[in-house]
């Protein structure tokens, strides 16, 4: 997804505005930050200290979850972000985070550009993550600067989880039977067009890649309660091609309600609830 500096500055005040509350209805975010954390496979690690950057942190819901699976281990943590709403909620929740070994550094940097950041890059580290924000990237860009790291931290490794394509499905095809002019959900990249972009960027900058897919469902009562849910985290920013504002009449979103596809999980989920299904993405990097 390529977004222009008007559009970044309106995703990242859409975040600013919910980084308070954001905890609250990030479920997505805090199953796909589990996924992360598992694949860094630091249960292995003789490690008593972890160095980490943490590209689009957030709220630092990933140093939070690591320092629950291994408060044994110190950590040296930086935190970027795109949004100063977000890593000011990252600063106020470690300061939580008591009985822990973290020092913990937070700058507003773009993920395109952060090797750019001679501050940042002055330091070492031994693992870069990056949990649904590349995303909002353009990958190529992404890329290159993931291979810059690389040179400096030749050893490093680097886990990343992305949105892929059929995410929010129910919803695209809610809003198409509404008003199909218009787009009202993001369109992400499939996972083989992910795929050979990373083959690609592979062999321009000289890394290898590992590459999984998975999917992970949520119930909801309507749909208005799934398009709440994106306004609560910030999410709701459509930044695709022939986006339109909509006012959501109360006719228009019973007729949304009615198009929303009834439930078919295949595990007994009541019809009177609504699935949201997302389709993502777990990227491992490595110096070739």
């Amino acid at each position: 997804m390529y977004l222009t500096s008007t559009q970044k500055k309106q995703v990242a005040a859409s975040f600013s505005k919910a980084a308070t509350q954001y905890d609250n209805y990030a479920r997505l975010q805090h199953w796909t930050v589990k996924q992360v954390c598992q694949r860094l496979g630091l249960a292995d690690s003789d490690l008593s200290t972890i160095r980490l950057l943490d590209l689009g942190c957030g709220t630092a819901n990933i140093i939070k979850q690591l320092t629950n699976d291994f408060p044994e281990k110190a950590w040296l943590y930086t935190g970027i972000d795109i949004s100063a709403g977000m890593l000011s909620a990252a600063e106020q929740k470690l300061k939580t985070l008591n009985g822990h070994q973290i020092e913990a550094n937070f700058a507003i940097e773009d993920v395109e550009q952060f090797s750019d950041s001679t501050q940042l890059m002055a330091k070492q580290y031994d693992y870069c993550v990056s949990s649904l924000a590349i995303q909002w990237c353009d990958l190529d860009k992404v890329c290159q600067q993931l291979a810059q790291f690389l040179q400096l931290n030749p050893s490093a490794e680097i886990v990343m989880s992305t949105l892929l394509e059929g995410s929010l499905a129910e919803l695209n095809q809610a809003w198409q039977s509404v008003d199909p002019a218009h787009s009202h959900v993001n369109e992400f990249l499939s996972f083989q067009v992910l795929k050979q972009a990373l083959i690609q960027a592979s062999l321009r900058y000289g890394f290898s890649f590992e590459l999984e897919q998975d999917w992970h469902h949520l119930s909801y009562s309507s749909a208005l309660a799934v398009m709440q849910e994106l306004k609560h985290i910030g999410a709701n920013q459509v930044v695709t091609q022939n986006a339109k504002q909509f006012y959501l009449t109360k006719e228009k979103l019973k007729q949304l309600e009615q198009a929303y596809p009834d439930n078919d999980d295949g595990e007994g989920t009541p019809q009177t609830t609504k699935i949201a299904s997302w389709h993502l993405g777990f990227i491992k990097i490595r110096r070739a």
